[in-house]
């Protein structure tokens, strides 16, 4: 096999200051495009834990108002028990005894 030698022929480009501008205004759309777009997901995210936070606040107010409903609703029963037994004393009613 016999190894072939391709002769390479220099490629002469002249300079093109219009096509290194085009190319580096393009590489610059493409970073500014990038940077948006990381901007953005960040600005999604920020909003996303923001939401999380607010209904976790919202159902820890939940919780709260409820226990302290219930506490209300439990001094309430409490006071009204009270009440009974202060004010109208419980009239002692004869008990049928096995004698009859």
């Amino acid at each position: 096999m016999q190894p072939q030698f391709t002769a390479v022929q220099p490629q002469y480009t002249s300079f093109n200051p219009y096509q290194q501008q085009a190319q580096q205004e393009a590489l610059q759309a493409e970073y500014l495009r990038q940077q948006q777009e990381f901007l953005a997901q960040q600005q999604q995210q920020q909003q996303q834990q923001a939401l999380q936070q607010q209904q976790a606040m919202q159902q820890q107010a939940f919780l709260q108002q409820q226990q302290q409903e219930e506490w209300l609703r439990q001094q309430q029963q409490q006071q009204l028990m009270q009440s009974q037994s202060l004010f109208a004393p419980q009239q002692l009613q004869p008990q049928p005894t096995g004698f009859g």
